[in-house]
């Protein structure tokens, strides 16, 4: 029994091994292309790794570069926005999609948020969702160290600051909770969408037959407000709504 527990550690350890040298070997093989300028066959191989399974900030600006290369401006800004979704502070994507965005057609304004939504989203976006989750865990465990303190030392001393010091604590680890939860809704949210195709009328109903509302081109930038059957109720940064099919876009 044990030799085959002893066994299936080993296959899982060695299977899991291969398909890491796999991914890199492919990354190393999409840079390569890439530098060579054949994109085509860079975002082949870049692509093999995402349908593996395996996602990264540095793979999605990766392949912004390749489709902008390629001159497909909304795939380019659609994999610049996921790169930025898993790491809001990426500079790198951040700037390259800033570029980007100079060529598409839609030049939207975006609508203000309250000083206090624009805060707290700038703060949230120091840091990635798994470093405020580390972050958050690492204020949970010296808050229980404290918390052992006042069960556990005999001097009242310590007791009594370790008392005092554990509401700082204790705040501080909602103040990072909160923030390693948002960051990580705001990193698998599926709200958010990237226009596909060139050009879309948006209408005021779903229905093809309503009235056309405004006209929408590639690589706007939308939030999905709710679906229904193939439509979906779209929202632009300047307020703006209406209804369009969801083939028209690509969540981010």
């Amino acid at each position: 029994m044990n030799m085959k527990a002893l066994s299936l550690v080993l296959m899982v350890f060695t299977t899991q091994f291969v398909l890491a040298d796999t991914m890199d070997s492919l990354l190393q093989k999409g840079n390569e292309y890439y530098i060579a300028k054949d994109y085509y066959k860079a975002a082949r191989y870049y692509e093999t790794i995402l349908k593996a399974g395996k996602e990264s900030a540095d793979l999605y600006d990766n392949l912004g570069n390749v489709y902008y290369k390629l001159n497909d401006i909304s795939r380019s800004i659609l994999y610049y926005e996921k790169a930025i979704q898993l790491n809001p502070d990426f500079q790198d994507a951040i700037f390259n999609l800033s570029i980007v965005n100079t060529r598409t057609t839609d030049k939207i304004e975006q609508m203000p948020d309250i000083f206090f939504i624009a805060w707290f989203k700038s703060v949230r976006n120091w840091m990635s969702p798994d470093s405020w989750a580390i972050f958050a865990l690492a204020i949970f465990l010296i808050l229980l160290t404290v918390v052992l303190l006042i069960l556990l030392v005999p001097s009242l001393l310590i007791r009594r600051i370790a008392f005092a010091s554990s509401f700082l604590f204790l705040l501080l680890f909602i103040f990072t909770f909160v923030f390693a939860y948002s960051a990580y809704k705001a990193a698998v949210s599926d709200d958010q969408a990237i226009v596909m195709s060139p050009s879309v009328i948006v209408k005021s109903s779903p229905d093809e037959t309503a009235t056309d509302l405004f006209m929408i081109h590639e690589g706007t930038k939308v939030k999905i407000n709710e679906a229904f059957g193939d439509w979906i109720e779209i929202q632009l940064a300047d307020g703006k709504s209406g209804w369009i099919t969801a083939l028209n876009v690509e969540v981010i």
